[in-house]
């Protein structure tokens, strides 16, 4: 689970830019499991109420025994054990 983020060249960062939406400076802003990634900002949420949100949510998701289940049935439960 991933939020939107406006890579560069993409349509979504063209109309970003139009937009005058602030845009990262750094590649490294833009790897999504990156200390310094941040998601395209909108106008209802911050970026780190966005990443917040992201973490609380694949928490829940991840942890989900029907989900766990269905990894393991498709991996086997030593590589479930590895994620």
């Amino acid at each position: 689970m991933y939020s939107c983020q406006a890579s560069p060249g993409s349509p979504k960062y063209l109309k970003a830019k139009e937009k005058d939406r602030p845009l990262l400076d750094s590649y490294s802003s833009y790897a999504f499991l990156s200390y310094e990634s941040q998601p395209l900002t909108i106008n209802h949420i911050s970026p780190t109420k966005l990443l917040k949100l992201r973490g609380e949510v694949g928490h829940t998701y991840f942890s989900n025994p029907a989900y766990l289940d269905l990894v393991e049935a498709k991996i086997g439960f030593q590589q479930l054990n590895n994620l």
